[in-house]
């Protein structure tokens, strides 16, 4: 609005004069109008600020992209503004060294715990902007880093800890995950910000396992804790994934490699010791990353324990019936299962408690009103992709331990997957014909289907190997999916011909296929398949013979054959 867009000039204005003023060293920190109160809350409202402006633009379909773009880029330079001016209050010193950014400032100590991390919160909201000016490549950046790292220094000391709630714990597991999940990658900065983020959540999953903890915590906290944990552990390890993939490929690629390592020798000498404190950093954060995971693991296990299961002493523990989940925390718990590995770290007693509350979660997803709270394919398709990855880890940790099938089957029958399969495929069914509804009743010409290739794809891969043959539980499923792939009420996308394979691309094909990449295709051919989907006319699947021309039209054209790959092709 035009009134934020008022205040924020003037609060420009304000803090150009108080950086004129500190540049006057006797001046005191008094007369200054700007207090470190003020600056962390003008940043956090600065992130609210931004959330609602997000959601709005979520909801308006026109928006002048340059505009946009240029308010945001304001946005981010108040914010730099202001962090430069809390990074330079009461400190004398005007270069940064790695000293200073270890220690902790002044404005840190003053502002209190509590503020400091709903800084930690704001940081993380405003550097998550797709539009902003991008702070890496500005040198005000290292103000960021120094301030994240005072801050999260700060938060592991002893007293510091202590006076931290459940909620401001499950607030900064928040901002970890948003932080990472907008990847900064090749900056030693933003490394040194992802080491001291692995030092305190070290040290905040540790206090989550205290009795006094774990009996004050609610599940609506347990739940967004475990979820970041998950999310975190995830992004990082496949940070490390594509750094070594990227150091492999240049090793193996003499020419890259030393077109990486140009320069003259004064140049290469000067960029040596960056590299070795990039890699001593890295390497560092490696070994912090193993031991978190490992720390995590075991406080979600507490955590999920203590809340979903109850223990007796003298009997078996046994699943708490009082305890309600809704689609979106089942959602959230499953995916954190996954990026952990719950059910595949351990071969102790207490992996029955883990299968006991897995199959606790399963029971909630084949619960009509529980799945009927999802109104979107992507988190139905998340929701199945990550129980099939889960049974999957499963039956892998089962295997490597002792050679038997029978706790592979008793666990299926406690999960009942043939009502899981046949709600999720009802579901996925249900929300495909609401949109289409909802679509007709629209007079925009431009057709946005609720389901994309790749949601398909994923829930029909997934959904198969959960429950392979041809079952009656899947038939809505495949039902739903004749219908995206056959349906041609809305016009295709125009493809620019191409020269030599003209007769390939005059072959019909639906505007969904049209948007079906290779890998796509052959998996939704290959979900057919183990399906036992008979490509004929009959009562029972009429519309599978239809599909099997509409497969082979869209692999015949030039794109499919231009880009198809040797698994794709065995496929």
């Amino acid at each position: 609005p035009k009134e934020v867009q008022i205040f924020m000039s003037s609060l420009l204005n304000i803090i150009q004069m108080e950086m004129e003023i500190q540049v006057d060293a006797t001046t005191a920190p008094s007369t200054l109008h700007l207090k470190p109160y003020t600056i962390s809350d003008t940043l956090y409202s600065l992130a609210k600020l931004q959330q609602q402006r997000q959601q709005q633009m979520r909801l308006e379909d026109e928006e002048d992209e340059e505009d946009e773009e240029e308010e945001e880029e304001n946005v981010m330079l108040l914010v730099h503004q202001l962090c430069q001016l809390a990074h330079d209050y009461n400190n004398t010193s005007s270069s940064t060294t790695t000293e200073q950014r270890n220690s902790i400032l002044p404005f840190v100590q003053t502002i209190g715990i509590k503020r400091i991390v709903y800084t930690i919160y704001a940081l993380a909201i405003l550097q998550s902007n797709p539009y902003s000016y991008h702070p890496l490549h500005d040198d005000r950046t290292s103000t960021i880093t120094t301030i994240q790292n005072s801050m999260n220094a700060r938060l592991q000391e002893g007293d510091a800890l202590s006076q931290l709630s459940t909620q401001d714990i499950s607030t900064l597991f928040k901002s970890y995950a948003t932080f990472l999940s907008f990847n900064y990658s090749d900056v030693v900065t933003t490394v040194e910000v992802e080491t001291s983020m692995l030092k305190t959540s070290l040290a905040l999953v540790k206090k989550l396992r205290k009795q006094k903890i774990r009996e004050t915590i609610s599940m609506q906290q347990v739940v967004s804790i475990v979820w970041s944990l998950g999310r975190m552990v995830s992004l990082l390890e496949e940070e490390e994934k594509e750094e070594e993939e990227e150091e492999e490929y240049y090793h193996s690629n003499p020419f890259l490699f030393l077109q990486k390592e140009e320069g003259t020798l004064q140049q290469q000498q000067q960029r040596q010791p960056q590299q070795a404190m990039t890699y001593s950093i890295k390497e560092k954060k490696h070994d912090l990353l193993r031991v978190l995971k490992q720390e995590a693991t075991l406080t979600c296990r507490t955590l999920l324990r203590e809340k979903l299961l109850k223990h007796d002493n003298d009997s078996e523990p046994t699943t708490k019936t009082e305890t309600k989940l809704n689609f979106y925390q089942i959602k959230d718990l499953l995916s954190a299962y996954v990026s952990l590995g719950i059910l595949s770290n351990s071969s102790t007693p207490q992996n029955k408690d883990d299968v006991m509350i897995f199959t606790k979660l399963s029971q909630f997803i084949s619960q009509t009103n529980v799945m009927s709270q999802c109104r979107r394919c992507k988190d139905l398709s998340l929701v199945v992709w990550c129980f099939q990855r889960c049974l999957q880890q499963y039956h892998f940790h089962w295997r490597e331990i002792n050679d038997e099938e029978e706790e592979e089957q008793s666990l299926m029958e406690q999960i009942n997957v043939s009502k899981l399969v046949q709600t999720c495929s009802q579901l996925f069914q249900n929300l495909v014909m609401m949109q289409e509804k909802e679509q007709q009743k629209d007079d925009d010409d431009e057709y946005n289907c609720c389901c994309d290739p790749k949601i398909l794809t994923t829930i029909m891969k997934s959904t198969i190997q959960i429950l392979p043959g041809n079952r009656p539980e899947t038939d809505a499923l495949f039902q739903a999916a004749s219908f995206l792939l056959l349906n041609d009420d809305h016009p295709q996308p125009q493809q620019p011909p191409h020269t030599t394979q003209t007769k390939y691309n005059a072959m019909t094909t639906t505007a969904f296929l049209s948007n079906c990449n290779e890998y796509e295709v052959s998996y939704i051919a290959w979900s057919y398949a183990m399906a036992r989907r008979r490509f004929c006319n009959n009562n029972n699947n009429h519309d599978d013979q239809f599909i099997l021309v509409a497969l082979t039209n869209r692999m015949l054209q030039y794109d499919i054959m231009e880009s198809c790959t040797a698994s794709s092709a065995s496929r």
